[in-house]
C-alpha cells in the first residue's frame, strides 16, 4: 500500500491546492490533520480521488491547550506513519508545506517545538527514519540538518526530499 501523510501551513494559499492534489496522486491512503490550508487541500484531494482518508483531529486529543493539542495530533500522525512503514509492503511518505523557513529544529526522535508545527512534524518524521519531502516557496532556505541533504524530488515534482547520508541509528 502507498501512504502519504500531508502536513503544512494553515495559511497555505489556494494556489497550492492542485500541488497538494498532485502529491496525493498515486497513493492509496491520505493521512492528514484537521486544519485549514494543506490539511484541507489533502482531505479534498483524497475525497475527490476516492482514496482512503484518515484525519487526525486536535479536538480528539486531551491537552492543556489548543497549541499542545496540535502538537500531540502531529505526533500521533507521525507515530501512525512509522507503524505503517514498519510493514515492508507499505511505501510511506510525509510531505510538508511549511509557511516559512526554520533552522532551529533538527531530525529527532522526540517532538521539538520551533514555532512551526510543520517543521517540527517533519523533523520528528526524519528523526524516526521516515521518507520526507518538502515543498518550499520562493527563496525559502531549507534547514541544514546533520548527515543529510535536500535533493530535488523525482517522486514529487517541485519538492525536495531529505536524503540521509547515514542511518538515524548511527546518528542518535
Amino acid at each position: 500500500m502507498k501512504i502519504i501523510i500531508v502536513t503544512g501551513s494553515r495559511d497555505l494559499p489556494v494556489s497550492q491546492a492542485p500541488i497538494v492534489r498532485a502529491a496525493c496522486t498515486g497513493f492509496d491512503t491520505v493521512i492528514t490533520g484537521c486544519a485549514n490550508g494543506a490539511d484541507a487541500f489533502a482531505r479534498a484531494a483524497a475525497k475527490s480521488m476516492n482514496l482512503t482518508l484518515t484525519v487526525f483531529r486536535a479536538k480528539d486529543v486531551v491537552a492543556p491547550n489548543f497549541i499542545a493539542a496540535l502538537a500531540m495530533r502531529s505526533i500521533a500522525m507521525v507515530r501512525t506513519a512509522l507503524a505503517l512503514a514498519a510493514k515492508n509492503e507499505n511505501e510511506v511518505w510525509i510531505c510538508g508545506w511549511p509557511a516559512r523557513e526554520s533552522n532551529i529544529v533538527r531530525p529527532t526522535k522526540r517532538w521539538i517545538s520551533c514555532g512551526s508545527g510543520t517543521w517540527s512534524t517533519l523533523a520528528l518524521a526524519a528523526g524516526l527514519g521516515l521518507n520526507v519531502a518538502v515543498y518550499g516557496f520562493g527563496d525559502m532556505i531549507f534547514p541544514v540538518w546533520p548527515a543529510a541533504m535536500w535533493v530535488k524530488s523525482e517522486r514529487f515534482p517541485g519538492a525536495f526530499e531529505l536524503k540521509m547520508l547515514i542511518s538515524q541509528k548511527e546518528l542518535f
